[in-house]
């Protein structure tokens, strides 16, 4: 028999009830939430995990194998039931590589949103929160059900996926009721919600690749630059005269060429100093 963690109230089959907020055995007065067979709560001590179970005395009536009702499911049903009373969300930063010069580019910062407005199984998304003209997508998911493209984006400004695989109970605080723990990790954490889509992404990422063209554009107008004062500099020194290197002795006024290898005068003896001159000023 599956494990449940909710249930749904006899006196009301729309409104879920956590396994720690009722009575244990079958004074907790639930059904299941798919298959509507009644449940037992059972109540664990240690470790173990409490929950909610079919009550074994109906199996002939109801076929438990066919509850399509899983732990996910369920904690999905509770978190839809808890953001539809809920005014804010804790929503994570959303950072981007753009691709032309891996730089990191933050499309937002985490903060809390406060909102007025949320309706739930809206357009193919769990839940969608309205902030002024603004509307943010919520997708659950969990194994098995992962973020699919057959929803209707037009008017939304963004896509947040929240996992329940990484929404896991505080291990400070293991009886916690998971709608707390749901509660808590919706309005206070991160953990477990990704950006899908913002809807800054695409307007950020051009205005970095028309930078990256820019600067692209400056650097071959720099060499471009380079290159033609280089190649003025080379026709200047080309056009002058040719000049040679010499060994000259300033005491003389002597000039020898450096073909001698000589270090000094053999006139004066003084220290011979190589120097560049115009072929025509060699003195002999």
């Amino acid at each position: 028999m599956a494990k449940i963690p909710v249930g749904c109230s006899r006196d009301n089959l729309n409104y879920l009830l956590d396994v720690m907020d009722v009575p244990s055995g079958k004074a907790c007065n639930c059904v299941c939430p798919s298959c509507r067979a009644p449940l037992i709560a059972r109540h664990c001590n240690g470790h173990r995990e409490s929950h909610f179970a079919h009550d074994p005395a109906y199996e002939s009536e109801y076929n438990y194998s066919e509850c399509i009702l899983s732990f996910h499911v369920a904690l999905k049903l509770m978190l839809k039931q808890i953001m539809a009373t809920s005014t804010e969300i804790f929503l994570p930063e959303y950072e981007v590589i753009e691709p032309y010069s891996d730089e990191t580019i933050t499309v937002t910062k985490e903060r809390m949103l406060k909102f007025d407005c949320i309706g739930i199984d809206i357009n193919g998304f769990d839940a969608v929160i309205r902030v002024n003209k603004y509307r943010l997508a919520i997708i659950i998911t969990y194994p098995g059900r992962q973020v699919t493209h057959n929803t209707n984006c037009s008017g939304i400004h963004g896509i947040l996926e929240i996992d329940l695989d990484l929404m896991q109970r505080s291990s400070l605080a293991p009886k916690v009721s998971w709608s707390e723990a749901l509660s808590g990790s919706l309005i206070r954490k991160t953990q477990s919600k990704r950006w899908v889509w913002h809807v800054n992404t695409d307007p950020l990422l051009k205005e970095a690749k028309e930078k990256f063209m820019q600067l692209q554009a400056d650097e071959r107008g720099f060499i471009k630059e380079s290159i033609s004062r280089r190649r003025a500099e080379y026709a200047e020194v080309k056009a002058k005269p040719l000049m040679v290197n010499v060994y000259r002795c300033y005491e003389c006024i002597k000039d020898y060429s450096t073909q001698d290898a000589m270090e000094r005068c053999p006139k004066c003896n003084t220290k011979l100093l190589v120097t560049s001159i115009d072929p025509k000023y060699f003195q002999r």
